[in-house]
């Protein structure tokens, strides 16, 4: 067998060297595809959270011209302005009914969940006193 002659020492080094190159880009590209996953998941968790800030802000925004329409309902002496309030809040409860079901078919955390069904039970309440009243008035 024959042996081959060792490499002198500055060859020894550029091979050393280009392995440490190559070993350095190749922790760049992974760093840099791990980098462009994560930012792929936070932006798809940042806008699934604005989806539903969005609908809690419908929601707050119904919930409050619903108050306005309970108002103008009970101070309006008008017949034609209370009936008018009425169908205005009617219309806000099937607004605020859809919202509610699109907020709870997203993907909610536990106390997101809980919050929803507060809201939903609330709903319900709220339909009870309107239909009780509707009996009364009848």
């Amino acid at each position: 067998m024959t042996r081959l002659p060792p490499l002198p020492s500055r060859y020894a080094l550029l091979v050393v060297f280009g392995v440490l190159l190559v070993l350095l880009v190749v922790v760049s590209v992974l760093g840099l595809t791990r980098t462009e996953q994560v930012n792929g998941r936070v932006q798809a968790i940042y806008q699934a959270q604005d989806v539903k800030t969005d609908f809690v802000i419908t929601i707050f925004r119904i919930t409050r011209e619903r108050s306005v329409a309970i108002e103008q309902l009970f101070a309006d002496e008008s017949a034609t302005a209370r009936a008018a309030a009425a169908e205005r809040y009617r219309l806000l409860g099937d607004e605020l009914t859809q919202v509610g079901r699109k907020l709870a078919s997203l993907q909610l955390t536990t106390d997101e969940r809980r919050a929803m069904e507060s809201l939903q039970a609330a709903a319900e309440r709220d339909r009870e006193v309107r239909d009780a009243g509707r009996l009364a008035c009848a």
